[in-house]
């Protein structure tokens, strides 16, 4: 049996939804398990990403995303969402 890694980060539901689905998918195929792993946790320990987890969430819902304001796109360019 083959065991595929399913990197995370568990700083939000969507994130571990989706992990959990990779591994029910590859779960569905002969021969395949998946090996679901959250590298934050593993890198930093329990304490660190749930600091850090709590930031991102803090952040997430203090500023959430709003359409029709400009961004800065990873070249530099500010273009409207």
């Amino acid at each position: 049996m083959s065991v595929i890694p399913v990197l995370t980060a568990g700083f939000g539901e969507g994130h571990n939804a989706a992990a959990r689905s990779i591994i029910e998918a590859l779960g569905r195929k002969p021969g395949l398990t998946g090996e679901l792993h959250d590298l934050f946790l593993e890198a930093y320990g329990a304490e660190k990403a749930k600091s850090q987890r709590d930031s991102y969430i803090g952040v997430a819902n203090k500023y959430p995303a709003r359409p029709g304001l400009a961004a800065v796109r990873p070249s530099g360019r500010e273009d409207a969402q």
